[in-house]
């Protein structure tokens, strides 16, 4: 089924078309919560983030930015980052709301963001042609 996002409940033996409300065609990462396999977050680039509360049947807008990545800290399912490009957001609450989070100014191209799983104040992020890096909250 191109172009659609698809659902199996039997581990794949069928599959189903599952993106109401999901108006993209191109999901990056899709993440789910750890204390909620029915809950997921879907980075679809340029349209934003999404998520869904009862297992892809129905999705809405999560964040209103361009996103093509996304993690969720193990230890914490309210801690979440997101982003693309230049910007990186968190979230204290499961991704309901979002802050900005200040980076190097030497980051213009953000590839991929992932927490330490042991430690949330650790943030590894990569980078299209600048390496990656290392923050650690003080």
């Amino acid at each position: 089924m191109p172009g659609r996002h698809c659902r199996s409940a039997d581990g794949g033996e069928t599959w189903r078309t599952a993106n109401h409300g999901l108006p993209v065609s191109r999901v990056y990462p899709l993440r789910t919560r750890p204390e909620s396999t029915r809950t997921l977050l879907a980075a679809c680039g340029p349209a934003g983030l999404f998520r869904t509360d009862d297992g892809g049947e129905h999705w809405e807008k999560a964040g209103d930015f361009s996103c093509h990545f996304l993690d969720l800290f193990a230890g914490d399912p309210n801690l979440m980052v997101a982003g693309t490009k230049g910007l990186l957001k968190k979230s204290y609450d499961g991704g309901r709301s979002w802050i900005d989070v200040k980076l190097p100014t030497l980051l213009t191209w953000l590839s991929n963001a992932r927490f330490d799983p042991t430690d949330k104040n650790v943030l590894f992020v990569g980078t299209f042609g600048n390496g990656g890096l290392k923050g650690v909250r003080q």
